[in-house]
């Protein structure tokens, strides 16, 4: 199989890895099926959102265009390896797709990269048409720059952006039968045509390229403010409380057992020469915003959507409380933390006005009320306190017990949230026991809410044998 020729029609698939970006998934794949790409396969590993439920729900409305595969056992054999697992699935997504022989380019990139062309008018199809033959096209990276004031989940795009060129590329491969070995930025291939969106000849000139994954430092420094009509646009950054989050992702990929993520830099709002401002007309970006919003519609997102943001909310808030319980982390994780507003974050968290919680039954054994359930705030790890409120002659325990099933639902709740209470009632009161009135209100509260917890149940007696 030789590189693409200008007769054949290019046929495209992007392929991903994702985990926990059930925010981020909607829009990222509305823009690259937008652009031109034909099918995305995304490979879901050590996920606790709604991503897949996501992913399901835009296939049902978008038949051929998505393909998601689990990736949980492939990542556990890379750690036993102590192998890259994202080498190892792009690889293996290279190895399949090119033997389908259904397509004849695959791209690569994470959840918070995005193909840009300058003129929205042209497709990465129309790139590849226009594009003088190569095996590998490679394109920079432009990086968003914090900024106190973006709020969370905004548009990718707007009319003035500020980014920030890196030397770090993404690339477009073409299938042929040249020896190819995938790399995470760019890949080898043996005797290939590498070129840059730009047209330029990508060129090793120093071992620290990584076999081409950046471009040279002198290229860089030549090219640095030169704006390119082809990027992609890697958001780092986003809002505040949108970095915080993303900390708590971890990199178990190459087995890394940090809480935070060591490779990311704070979040710190700079201004230098290099600064790249990127314009798109005005009409452009209201038609964009405006075919997103119509995609969330007709695919049936928005509510899968707000699960998912709400999701980054107790990423951020867990951040916040961990933090709070082990201020060594401030030190640990300075790098990580460097200019994060934290108590702007703190003053603003999003907070659960109730939690979640479940009464599973209310027994009464003779003269004893046996209540069992569970409670969890998904928004914050502090601990819930439960008072339970009856007449002053009863008597009253609580006690807090584990229950692993809850976090196979709630992963972020604490093993024991769930909780037993006993109230031993007065002669007098179980001698007027309505078993559809209980005799007792259960009310919760952490520093957030302050709640009663409303039963739904009735009271089962238990006779004794």
């Amino acid at each position: 199989m030789e590189p693409r020729t200008t007769i054949m029609q290019p046929k495209i698939k992007l392929a991903a890895i994702a985990k926990n970006e059930g925010a981020y998934i909607p829009q990222w794949i509305f823009h690259h099926l937008k652009v031109g790409f034909d099918q995305i396969e995304i490979w879901i590993n050590g996920t606790t959102d709604n991503s897949l439920k996501i992913i399901e729900e835009i296939s049902a409305h978008n038949p051929g265009k998505l393909v998601v595969r689990n990736a949980d056992s492939l990542l556990e054999e890379c750690k036993t390896r102590s192998v890259n697992f994202q080498i190892e699935t792009y690889a293996k997504v290279f190895a399949e797709t090119k033997a389908s022989g259904e397509f004849t380019h695959i791209f690569f990139l994470d959840l918070d990269e995005y193909w840009i062309s300058l003129d929205p008018s042209i497709s990465i199809k129309d790139f590849i048409t226009r594009q003088k033959n190569f095996d590998t096209v490679s394109f920079q990276w432009l990086i968003d720059i914090p900024n106190y004031e973006r709020d969370i989940f905004t548009p990718i795009l707007s009319e003035e952006n500020i980014l920030q060129k890196d030397r770090h590329v993404k690339t477009l491969i073409a299938f042929s039968d040249k020896k190819t070995k995938i790399l995470i930025h760019n890949s080898i291939v043996d005797g290939g045509i590498t070129l840059l969106g730009n047209g330029d000849e990508l060129v090793e000139t120093h071992p620290e390229q990584e076999h081409k994954q950046k471009v040279s430092n002198e290229y860089f420094n030549e090219t640095k403010k030169n704006i390119e009509p082809f990027f992609i646009l890697h958001l780092v950054y986003k809002s505040q409380a949108e970095y915080v989050a993303s900390l708590m992702r971890g990199r178990v990929h190459v087995n890394d057992t940090n809480i935070f993520k060591l490779n990311r830099f704070g979040y710190s709002p700079y201004v230098n020469d290099d600064q790249l401002l990127i314009h798109f007309p005005a009409s452009h970006i209201q038609d964009y915003n405006k075919e997103y919003e119509d995609f969330l519609s007709g695919n049936n997102l928005r509510a899968l959507l707000k699960d998912a943001q709400r999701f980054v909310y107790e990423k951020c808030n867990r951040v916040l409380d961990l933090l709070d319980q082990d201020p060594s982390l401030l030190g640990t994780h300075d790098q990580q933390l460097r200019g994060v507003q934290l108590q702007k974050l703190e003053d603003t968290r999003l907070k659960s006005e109730s939690p979640y919680y479940h009464i599973d039954v209310i027994k009464l054994f003779t003269d004893v009320l046996d209540v069992r359930g569970w409670i969890h705030d998904p928004l914050s790890s502090d601990r819930i306190q439960i008072e339970v409120i009856t007449h002053p002659s009863n008597k009253v325990s609580v006690e807090m017990v584990e229950r692993p099933d809850v976090l196979n639902v709630h992963p972020d709740a604490h093993l024991d949230c769930g909780f037993k209470i006993s109230i031993t009632l007065d002669s007098s009161e179980l001698g007027t026991l309505n078993l559809t009135e209980l005799p007792f209100k259960i009310h919760a509260k952490n520093r957030h809410f302050s709640c009663e917890l409303k039963t739904g149940k009735t009271i089962t007696v238990v006779h004794p044998e």
